[in-house]
């Protein structure tokens, strides 16, 4: 029997010097906007688009609204099953990224992050309860940023970290840790 996957994804996107960025990004349970729930940190948004599609987008359009992408789908799976039969889902899941830039080639990307570890830190919600480092191994040209937002985050319940590593969440379901990843969410979550 398939889940029910029930919550939304809200974002705003923007083009800007022929780039397509997205951030301010939330997957909504239980249409809560107000409550973090956790932050999950990615390298970037990959092939996420808006719900009208990518013509919408312009170097002044902020759009709200996007489509459910196999990442965050994954994100989203995960955490409703952690809190199925533990605790009411109803909340918003904060997605952060070190680069806003949309590409799902990691190669493409800026070989100089644009945004320091201060501005991403600044994008985690106060209240997060936990924050799950998700940003795999790509671009090593932001292995410098990934050090400097880890210790920033100190004072913060982080999950996802396995070996030093920090696998993003379909690595996570191609290695088969989907189980270990619900079971850290359970935890932290009760």
């Amino acid at each position: 029997m398939k889940m029910e996957l029930n919550y939304k994804i809200k974002a705003n996107f923007w083009k800007k010097n022929g780039n397509i960025y997205r951030n301010n990004t939330k997957l909504i349970f239980d249409d809560n906007k107000n409550d973090c729930i956790g932050t999950v940190i990615m390298l970037n948004p990959g092939d996420a688009k808006p719900l009208e599609g990518l013509d919408v987008i312009n170097e002044h359009s902020e759009i709200y609204g996007s489509h459910k992408d196999p990442t965050l789908g994954f994100v989203a799976t995960w955490v409703i099953e952690a809190y199925k039969g533990n605790k009411s889902l109803c909340g918003y899941i904060a997605i952060v990224n070190l680069c806003d830039i949309r590409d799902t080639n990691s190669n493409n990307l800026p070989q100089e992050p644009s945004k320091t570890s201060s501005m991403i830190i600044e994008e985690i919600p106060q209240k997060t309860p936990w924050v799950w480092i998700a940003w795999g191994g790509a671009a090593k040209q932001f292995n410098n940023l990934r050090e400097d937002v880890l210790k920033s985050c100190k004072d913060k319940l982080i999950i996802g970290i396995e070996n030093k590593s920090f696998m993003h969440p379909i690595e996570i379901s191609t290695k088969g840790k989907k189980q270990e990843m619900i079971e850290k969410i359970i935890k932290v979550s009760k």
